[in-house]
């Protein structure tokens, strides 16, 4: 296939590009015998890099061997092919190029780079998130016929905090859906913000920093539920007073005021989180507007 790469080409020799550094692969196993190529880094070719794959479990494919003896022919476009990404039901097992129109058949350096899986909590410049998408982008199969696939992108607008560092095919753009949980300062993000990221700056994050995220989460979520409680008994208090004078009244209706407000935002924000902080023995919120109104009341009189 004929993919367009992001980035100006470079000055070749002889119609042979020169493969400088390894390219690196970043891939996601998504079925037995079936890997999704997420993003190639294409730094040492130019704007159109023409990418033919093959699964070594394909039924009647080559093996590797006739794959090196068999020059390059063109694609669907008439294009010479520049390389060949050859898998087998482990990962990739080559990258071929060819010296030249005429030349031999070889391997090209490469580094295979697995993308965490969805659900994978990961770090990304200080920051922690899930993955909660990773989108198809080149489907090495032995049976790809089979397989059921999500051909969307990603959810998530790209950050314009992160940019990709190499040249990639435009229809690989190596971006995946992620979810920020915990800022760069240690602070739970609330809501969570998503956000589609290159995915060459997702590092798996460690597990003695999963227990310090569900411990500042945890920290989190008891803050959040004592401040509530704490307003709703702040309510009841104050309802249970006797304003002295109607100035005083109109100060303890005005905090009413605030304090309410804080527990609707609250119980709104947080659903799940605060569901059954109002116990029998505290004010019901059903019953709150009635005795606030009965209070107010109380204090038109004063």
């Amino acid at each position: 296939m004929n993919r367009q790469v992001k980035c100006d080409h470079q000055k070749v020799e002889d119609g042979e590009y020169v493969i400088k550094d390894a390219i690196q692969i970043f891939t996601q196993v998504i079925a037995e015998n079936a890997i999704n190529v997420v993003a190639m880094s294409l730094n040492d070719f130019g704007e159109d890099c023409a990418i033919e794959n093959v699964h070594l479990a394909s039924t009647g494919a080559p093996t590797l061997l006739q794959l090196m003896e068999t020059p390059f022919t063109t694609d669907a476009a008439g294009k010479m092919l520049d390389l060949k990404v050859v898998a087998d039901g482990l990962g990739i097992v080559a990258v071929l190029a060819q010296r030249g129109p005429d030349g031999e058949v070889y391997q090209a350096p490469f580094v295979q780079i697995p993308v965490p899986a969805v659900g994978t909590f990961v770090t990304l410049n200080g920051q922690m998130g899930i993955i909660k998408k990773i989108p198809t982008a080149m489907i090495i199969a032995g049976d790809p016929e089979s397989l059921e696939l999500d051909q969307s992108g990603c959810n998530y607008e790209p950050s314009g905090d992160f940019v990709c560092t190499f040249r990639s095919p435009v229809d690989m753009p190596g971006l995946v859906d992620v979810e920020i949980v915990l800022d760069s300062n240690g602070c739970v993000v609330h809501p969570s913000r998503g956000i589609a990221v290159p995915v060459m700056f997702l590092e798996e994050a460690e597990q003695d920093q999963i227990v310090e995220y569900n411990i500042t989460r945890t920290t989190w979520e008891d803050n959040v539920v004592s401040q509530l409680q704490n307003a709703i008994q702040e309510v009841a208090d104050i309802l249970r007073k006797n304003p002295a004078s109607k100035q005083e009244g109109g100060e303890m209706a005005r905090r009413i005021h605030e304090l309410k407000h804080f527990i609707t935002e609250t119980q709104a924000c947080h659903p799940n989180l605060v569901r059954g902080t109002v116990s029998e023995n505290q004010i019901a919120l059903s019953q709150m507007d009635a005795q606030i109104a009965r209070f107010a009341r109380t204090v038109r009189f004063l």
